[in-house]
């Protein structure tokens, strides 16, 4: 049997052992915990990555890749919205239009209508506007959020 003295120490180191333990275990739990949630965070996702103007894509209404394609430039900002509301509709709502497209329903024709770059420079309605003589009308559920 060891002395009393001795007892006391061992206790105490066996007691500082199992409080290190612990305190490791709570350590990494920690650590874990921690990675795990950041791991959690940085997947999280917030939707759609939206594009310049401000629309994401929803589904392809068709697939064109070898289509022919027109451009029309326009030099001010009247002229675009006149030819806007001939081709859209009087009623629609053009002021807000940066460029719009129209696809021939015989063949792969596509014009897209836009303001000349040297008047005003926004070459992501016009590649939004590409998008449409490929795909076809890809966010139709935004345009109707956007007209309630």
């Amino acid at each position: 049997m060891l002395p009393k003295l001795c007892r006391m120490c061992l206790t105490n180191v066996f007691k500082g052992y199992i409080i290190n333990t612990d305190m490791m275990k709570l350590t990494t739990l920690l650590t874990l915990s921690i990675l795990g949630l950041g791991l959690f965070l940085s997947s999280c996702d917030d939707g759609p990555r939206r594009a310049a103007d401000g629309y994401y894509f929803e589904e392809k209404e068709f697939e064109k890749t070898s289509l022919g394609v027109t451009v029309v430039l326009f030099e001010t900002r009247r002229e675009f919205e006149e030819t806007a509301k001939q081709k859209l509709g009087r009623d629609f709502p053009v002021e807000n239009v940066a460029a719009f497209g129209s696809l021939s329903v015989v063949g792969n024709n596509c014009t897209i209508y836009t303001m000349d770059a040297s008047v005003q420079y926004e070459p992501e309605f016009l590649g939004h506007e590409l998008a449409h003589c490929i795909w076809g009308r890809f966010h139709e559920k935004q345009n109707i959020a956007r007209n309630r």
